[in-house]
């Protein structure tokens, strides 16, 4: 059987639970503190309430469980007995739901879904966060779309241009036009390039975005739209500079995905003098206004801090 939240359960044990687990809180109460009246100042729990839930349980068991008289307490063997079999447990229990319920505390994993275009985001992002939070771990899966945020158990995405689904909660972090870029090698093989339209036939199509076959350029007040062919048609960002890196074509790229190769010699700009028109924006989204756990937030706190300090340099590189 499955439970509506998708997680195995038995039906048996949780009906049982909501039996027994009262009554036998309250007998670990009583005995810890020794009387039904020192439990019910420790808990806040009125004393009849106390004794009404441990008798439920002595019941349910068919075992006594407690002596009482009007002036004391008495545990019998098999209330001993059982008060030694689930005293550690039951404090297990309560540990766990404390951590569980301290917003504060930056730990444990945050499952994020992101674009492989981001990849050099995500590692700047990591690093920082394993300096500040030694307990907080990353889970990241590569997928194009928002769809599946809540279906795929997901915390987070990080996601680039429109947002498809408007009720998700977004930050936006920064903005970004495309770069264009290409080996060396092919630009050394295309000597007069003139102006965008001079790219048409040896574009590298990336399918992943809309319209990625039409294109605005700017150049100071000039603009020209190109409609572009495609000398190769990628699904997956890995492969579009796998395609640059043997001088394929030439694409328009996102600055945090070619930077690097840019800084490092293995692409170069094309047509420095003219920019893409469109402006884009990177945002994280998330499924849920209410309740963001304190580890959720320090992702999205420090994506922004990463993305804002890098954004002056892949401005430099698109304009």
């Amino acid at each position: 059987m499955k439970c509506v939240m998708g997680l195995k359960c038995n039906m048996f044990v949780a009906d049982k639970s909501l039996i027994l687990l009262p009554g036998l809180a309250s007998f670990v109460a009583v005995v810890s503190a020794g009387s039904f009246t020192q439990a019910a100042k420790a808990s806040g729990t009125d004393k009849a309430v106390l004794s009404r839930r441990v008798a439920r349980l002595e019941s349910a068991l068919e075992l006594r469980l407690l002596n009482r008289t009007t002036r004391s307490v008495h545990v019998t063997d098999d209330g001993r007995a059982l008060f030694d079999r689930v005293v550690d447990p039951l404090e297990q229990v309560l540990t766990a739901l404390e951590t569980t319920a301290t917003p504060d505390k930056i730990q444990g994993e945050v499952r994020i879904s992101t674009f492989a275009e981001a990849a050099s985001i995500w590692g700047v992002i990591a690093a920082q966060l394993q300096v500040q939070h030694s307990e907080l771990s990353l889970s990241l899966a590569v997928a194009q779309e928002e769809r599946g945020l809540v279906d795929g158990g997901f915390d987070l995405r990080l996601t680039a241009g429109h947002l498809s689904d408007s009720s998700m909660i977004a930050r936006k972090l920064g903005v970004w036009r495309h770069v264009l870029v290409a080996s060396p090698e092919w630009v050394r093989n295309h000597p007069k390039l003139r102006d965008p339209s001079d790219l048409a036939r040896d574009w590298i199509l990336f399918d992943g975005v809309p319209f990625a076959d039409r294109w605005v350029f700017e150049r100071g007040a000039s603009s020209v739209t190109v409609h572009m062919g495609s000398a190769i048609v990628c699904s997956d960002g890995n492969l579009v500079r796998t395609a640059l890196y043997e001088g394929v074509g030439v694409t328009a790229a996102p600055p945090f995905f070619v930077q690097r190769d840019i800084e490092e010699g293995h692409l170069v700009r094309v047509l420095p003098e003219w920019r893409t028109s469109h402006v884009h924006h990177l945002w994280t989204v998330r499924p849920h206004r209410e309740f963001v756990p304190a580890r959720v937030q320090a992702v999205i706190d420090m994506a922004e801090k990463v993305v804002r300090a890098a954004a002056p340099g892949w401005a430099l590189l698109a304009d």
